[in-house]
């Protein structure tokens, strides 16, 4: 048994919109999107044909849900992650350090290297399951999880806020950082031969 054509491309668009982060800062929108996608047949074809009845009825769900705008924005959540965790998808930790590090090193240029460490700190969300990330004195972040270590989809979104917290203290001191982050390719930052699945 095989998904159908209109719920394999509903698929492959649930996982592109999940996959990225978009930033919004003062006006500016950054939109960090990954590069590379599986195909359609590399998402199911392992699966047992159980497995692919639930994601049937799982997309069918998502599709009727989301028709109704954001008023059922947690049961859409919910429904994504039963849809990550069935296909075994899953964000690597390491792509988000990359990512985290280069916005380091242009706040650096600017702040210098103490001031980006105790922004970056003063910007992690409370409890927010982001412990594999640390900042060190220079303003570097290192991932402390496992090499495979993947992120979820709400510790990805704890790291679009962070990002957007920092941007913002940034701004406090820098008048547009939020644009000069956009002048240093950010936008559409693509994350190529990443380990994403």
């Amino acid at each position: 048994m095989e998904i159908s054509p209109l719920n394999r491309y509903y698929l492959q668009k649930i996982i592109r919109q999940k996959s990225g982060l978009i930033i919004k800062a003062q006006g500016a929108r950054i939109n960090l999107t990954l590069n590379e996608f599986p195909t359609d047949s590399d998402l199911t074809n392992s699966l047992p044909m159980a497995k692919i009845s639930e994601l049937e009825l799982l997309i069918s769900w998502h599709q009727k849900l989301a028709d109704n705008g954001t008023i059922y924005a947690d049961k859409l959540s919910e429904i994504e992650r039963n849809i990550f965790t069935i296909l075994g998808l899953g964000f690597d930790g390491f792509i988000y350090v990359s990512l985290l590090n280069k916005l380091s090193l242009t706040a650096c240029k600017y702040l210098g290297n103490k001031m980006v460490a105790s922004y970056w700190k003063a910007s992690q969300p409370n409890e927010s399951g982001l412990d594999s990330f640390e900042v060190n004195s220079s303003g570097e972040i290192i991932f402390k999880g496992a090499q495979n270590t993947k992120i979820t989809l709400e510790q990805k979104q704890k790291i679009q806020l962070w990002i957007e917290q920092f941007i913002a203290r940034c701004n406090r001191i820098i008048r547009n950082f939020d644009q000069t982050i956009l002048s240093d390719n950010f936008t559409n930052f693509s994350f190529k031969n990443s380990a994403l699945f």
